[in-house]
């Protein structure tokens, strides 16, 4: 459950990177972003990818925790990037929904 937890926060957190950027935020929500959102969205992305390697390190060690956590970011990533390229108008969705889901998998994780 831990290993799920850090996937889903850095799937949301690459896809609030990928709303960060104009070309993909217009295919995301075929419109142009306007002003401060941006800024919100990088900040949390980069949050986002940050935190998830703190369940992670306190799970298995901080050097297993790190090397999971740059595995994970890599296949983070990859789901984005798949969203980008088949589908992107439900990436916004996806994102939204792997970020409570991360915070229930790490809940869980924190139980057993």
């Amino acid at each position: 459950m831990t290993a799920l937890a850090a996937l889903l926060a850095c799937f949301a957190g690459f896809t609030a990177l990928a709303f960060a950027m104009e070309k993909h935020h217009r295919d995301m929500t075929g419109a142009l972003p306007k002003g401060r959102p941006l800024g919100l969205f990088k900040t949390g992305g980069w949050a986002l990818l940050a935190l998830a390697v703190l369940p992670l390190s306190a799970r298995f060690g901080l050097s297993v925790g790190i090397t999971s956590w740059i595995g994970l970011l890599m296949l983070g990533a990859l789901g984005v990037s798949f969203g980008l390229t088949y589908r992107p108008s439900l990436l916004p969705r996806a994102g939204l929904i792997a970020l409570p889901l991360s915070l229930c998998a790490a809940a869980l994780a924190g139980m057993s």
